[in-house]
């Protein structure tokens, strides 16, 4: 009775210019839908229409922001269970536009279901976790040649969708 209750808020912006080349050759998931997760609030109940209000009236469309690092998370689950052989690889991003409107959220009824919140964009899914330290380390020295921007296109607003990561290069 919750969940139907309670369906979950999930906002993100779509980006431009994710270097997906740096990736290119590793096996795994290339990111086919880039985008910057502002919230993942798995049970709240905000009402769509109240989100799209702050959204419209924070156009972030055209604005870059500049990728500060490199980390590797864990994969989405399958069947609700980890895998700890696989990892995803995601550039960091630092924005106060993001981390504001990300806080107004909350303030409006979002609870972020991954804290602390670090806005990032993945660049692959389910990289085998032996190589995850060599592809940080390659990307981190693509970073340190010259700063990495990503440039903010469309907000999507939508309930949680927890079956996600089957929607991925389809």
């Amino acid at each position: 009775m919750v969940k139907e209750s309670n369906p979950g808020n999930y906002v993100s912006v779509d980006v431009e210019g994710l270097p997906l080349h740096l990736v290119s050759a590793i096996p795994g998931q290339t990111n086919d839908k880039p985008h910057i997760t502002i919230m993942y609030s798995k049970d709240s109940a905000v009402p769509l229409e109240h989100v799209a209000y702050v959204l419209k009236r924070r156009n972030l469309a055209g604005m870059t922001v500049p990728v500060t690092g490199v980390e590797v998370f864990d994969s989405p689950a399958k069947d609700g269970d980890r895998d700890a052989t696989v990892g995803c690889v995601v550039l960091t991003v630092q924005s106060s536009a993001l981390n504001d409107l990300h806080e107004h959220l909350q303030r409006i009824g979002c609870k972020h279901s991954y804290v602390p919140y670090k806005p990032h964009a993945t660049l692959i899914y389910n990289v085998p976790i032996d190589l995850t330290d060599q592809v940080k380390k390659d990307v981190e020295a693509e970073i340190a040649k010259g700063q990495i921007f990503l440039t903010l296109t469309k907000f999507n607003n939508d309930r949680v969708n927890e079956d996600w990561v089957k929607q991925l290069n389809s």
